[in-house]
């Protein structure tokens, strides 16, 4: 059976293998950018693994839901531009969508769940000027 690290690079790879418009995606345990870090000619993804849930299905069968937070963030050039944050959250739809009951090719887990806490950060956004959202997929393994 796989583990929630084992999904979560497989969502790395997916990722960079699937979304030109991110230039940077890796996996940690917090998606702890800087401003000073960001650059607005990027946009970096963090996969991190979050929360892991076993139950019985029969007597030999488990099922394990396995939630993984995606962070996509940005140092924005103007502040509360449409232009600029339109594309980022439409990004992140774009990368539910993908993932959306599609099952993971190396270890066989598949997206049941998503959701967004919160699609985009307004603190960040008023504080620091850069977009952070994050989407927590949640993927699914029965054996």
């Amino acid at each position: 059976m796989p583990s929630i690290l084992d999904v979560a690079d497989e969502v790395v790879a997916t990722v960079t293998a699937q979304f030109a418009a991110v230039t940077t995606c890796t996996r940690k345990y917090r998606p702890n950018l800087t401003l000073e870090q960001m650059d607005p000619a990027t946009i970096t993804a963090t996969v991190v693994p979050k929360d892991k849930n076993r139950s019985i299905l029969t007597a030999s069968t488990s099922q394990r839901d396995m939630e993984i937070d995606l962070a996509i963030q940005k140092k924005l050039i103007t502040e509360n531009d449409l232009s600029e944050s339109d594309p980022l959250t439409k990004l992140l739809e774009s990368i539910e969508d993908y993932f959306w009951l599609r099952k993971l090719p190396s270890t066989g887990a598949t997206c049941v769940k998503a959701k967004y806490q919160p699609i985009f950060s307004q603190e960040m956004m008023q504080t620091q000027n850069s977009f952070t959202g994050v989407l927590t997929l949640t993927f699914r393994f029965i054996g």
